[in-house]
């Protein structure tokens, strides 16, 4: 697919009633004691739809689960989302794991 034909695809998704997001996974140095540093950040070829009737942090997690994204074993307790409409920030047990931005 070309890249006109990615962004044209994009915006069909966003007037459909949400996003398609990209994930990018981080390389993390330290440990819970110390704290976290993102060494790196990585572009997948993992891409979800985000629909606009996922507005919560539960509704989130149970979405992404469903995806495939998290381990069914995953709870919402220990998952923490930030930034905005246009990049979803994520950690897991205080952990940043990776980001999902909008394409």
């Amino acid at each position: 697919m070309t890249r006109a034909g990615r962004r044209k695809n994009a915006e069909e998704i966003g007037r459909s009633g949400g996003l398609s997001y990209r994930w990018y996974s981080y390389d993390v140095w330290g440990n819970k004691k110390d704290g976290y540093d993102v060494n790196n950040v990585f572009r997948t070829n993992d891409v979800v739809f985000i629909p606009n009737e996922v507005s919560s942090d539960a509704d989130m997690t149970k979405y992404l689960k469903k995806q495939g994204f998290f381990k069914k074993e995953v709870k919402n307790k220990f998952v923490e989302y930030s930034g905005d409409e246009h990049v979803i920030y994520v950690e897991y047990k205080g952990k940043p794991e990776g980001e999902l931005r909008v394409e």
